[in-house]
């Protein structure tokens, strides 16, 4: 996450009176609500939070596959998290 993409997210909760979030950035949370909601009334209690590094190069689209734009490594962290503990708003 780039510095500038947190202070941003940080803004616009401090000016909404909201929380600032470690692993949510705010106002784009209306698809991970929605998604923590069907979790909770399915009985669903495990969430993973699926992160991808990329070194060097950024794919942009398919044909980064086809024209040397893929990175030579990629990095995914993947964390797994309980519904019922998630701080959330």
């Amino acid at each position: 996450m780039w510095p500038d993409t947190r202070q941003k997210s940080d803004k616009f909760a401090a000016a909404n009176g909201l929380k600032s979030y470690k692993h949510l950035l705010l106002p784009r949370i209306t698809g991970f609500k929605y998604i923590y909601e069907q979790c909770q009334a399915t009985g669903i209690d495990t969430i993973y939070d699926i992160t991808s590094v990329y070194e060097e190069k950024i794919p942009q689209d398919e044909k980064a596959f086809f024209r040397n734009g893929m990175p030579k490594e990629i990095k995914y962290f993947i964390t797994k998290y309980k519904i019922q503990g998630l701080d959330f708003v």
